[in-house]
């Protein structure tokens, strides 16, 4: 598989904001992509776990919006090599109900599909 494109910032303020989205859902994936670029933030995109930690290192994100039922590696199990590889980014779980994943792994947790409003209180 190929990997998903980096969006380039675009609004002002937000250079060298870096976000990285992590969904296995590519319209949900898109969407949530689509509008932080619109807010200006540079985003990158995976679509499985192996493909976001390769991600994380590279991109080196402020913030990870990590689903947690990916198809490989669970999102838990992502959050928690990033966590041991000693990522400096802020991690926040998205998950279709209320997951009872480890805590100290996230910085916050939403129910996807997340409202803006919640979003907005975890960006850079």
């Amino acid at each position: 598989m190929s990997d998903l494109p980096i969006s380039r910032p675009r609004g002002p303020g937000t250079e060298g904001c870096r976000i990285l989205v992590v969904d296995d859902d590519a319209d949900a994936r898109e969407s949530l992509g689509l509008l932080l670029e619109l807010d200006g933030y540079e985003v990158a995109y995976a679509c499985n776990g192996a493909q976001a930690i390769r991600r994380e290192i590279e991109f080196q994100p402020a913030l990870v919006l990590l689903d947690l039922g990916l198809p490989d590696i669970d999102g838990e199990d992502v959050a928690r090599r990033m966590r041991e590889r000693g990522t400096h980014a802020r991690i926040v779980a998205l998950s279709g109900a209320h997951a009872s994943s480890e805590a100290a792994l996230f910085d916050a947790r939403l129910i996807k599909p997340a409202r803006v409003e919640d979003l907005t209180a975890h960006l850079p």
